[in-house]
């Protein structure tokens, strides 16, 4: 199914490279709508046109998934159903289009998670035992439990 625009800009090429400056003087942001109930996206929809700086498009996932849809909008934000998507879906999408964005609603709207991989850098400096037992439990999610003070026999 070919994406129908909504919205200011409705029409304009996804993949045209000079896109309208949009949000933040940027290029024209392109957000995706895939498979979502229609109540939910014209609520969203009335929501974020009168921003201007957005041009909104609706998509169906079809065999080539979520990558697809992605590939045939141009978008980098997704927003989808979380009931018709689910997470394992969403980090598929993300392992394959890293610099995408995905805001997927749930509960009728009543709640929804923004799914996104950004780079994090922890810089540590001294790797002291203290420091190194520190930085893998709290890398590993469960914290450091005890801190250690002085040079006595803790390894």
């Amino acid at each position: 199914m070919n994406p129908t625009a909504h919205g200011p800009g409705a029409g304009a090429s996804a993949e045209s490279g000079d896109r309208q400056k949009g949000l933040f003087g940027l290029a024209r942001s392109c957000i995706a709508f895939i498979d979502m109930p229609r109540m939910l996206r014209e609520i969203v929809d009335d929501t974020l046109s009168g921003s201007g700086d957005v041009e909104l498009v609706d998509e169906t996932i079809s065999g080539d998934g979520l990558a697809g849809a992605v590939d045939r909008t141009g978008a980098a934000f997704l927003i989808v159903s979380a009931e018709k998507i689910g997470p394992a879906g969403v980090c598929r999408l993300l392992e394959e289009r890293p610099h995408v964005k995905v805001f997927a609603i749930a509960d009728g709207g009543r709640d929804g998670c923004l799914y996104e991989l950004r780079p994090n850098l922890v810089l540590v400096g001294d790797l002291s035992p203290q420091s190194l037992v520190r930085t893998v439990l709290d890398g590993a999610g469960r914290g450091a439990t005890r801190t250690t003070t002085g040079t006595g026999g803790n390894r």
